[in-house]
């Protein structure tokens, strides 16, 4: 017989394995790639976490800074990271130094970054554009 558990717990488990598998590839193959894998990598993490804040920000706060700070090394001018910090800063409650106050600076330098960012290349990660400009709109309403 299965054991008896929530959706959530589901939906927890099944992320953190998720995560999980993603970083024993990830670890494998990342010296291949550049910045976009660790905004990838900094994105699931930032996921993972938000699955149950409380108990996973030490752990994936930490993994996420990790990979932010890797793809800004290789690419500070990559706007998707400031889109990330953003998102992160955004949903993190005032108590804890989040808001829509303290994120408005990293989608506005998003924004900035995506106006160099050539289009038309297919081969190019292309993403963030229009959802960092809705975040935008948000923190300054």
């Amino acid at each position: 017989m299965l054991p008896d558990i929530t959706i959530l717990e589901a939906t927890d488990i099944r992320l953190s394995l998720l995560y999980d598998n993603f970083g024993i590839k990830l670890s494998n193959m990342v010296h291949l790639f550049k910045d976009e894998l660790y905004i990838l990598a900094a994105m699931i993490a930032n996921t993972s976490l938000a699955v149950k804040p409380g108990g996973r920000y030490k752990k994936y706060g930490e993994i996420f800074n990790a990979y932010i700070d890797s793809a800004k090394t290789l690419n500070s001018d990559n706007p998707r990271i400031y889109y990330l910090q953003g998102n992160s800063i955004f949903y993190t409650s005032k108590l804890f130094g989040g808001g829509a106050k303290k994120a408005l600076p990293y989608y506005e330098k998003a924004v900035l970054l995506y106006q160099n960012e050539k289009a038309g290349n297919i081969l190019s990660p292309y993403w963030g554009r229009k959802q960092n400009e809705g975040m935008l709109k948000k923190c300054k309403e």
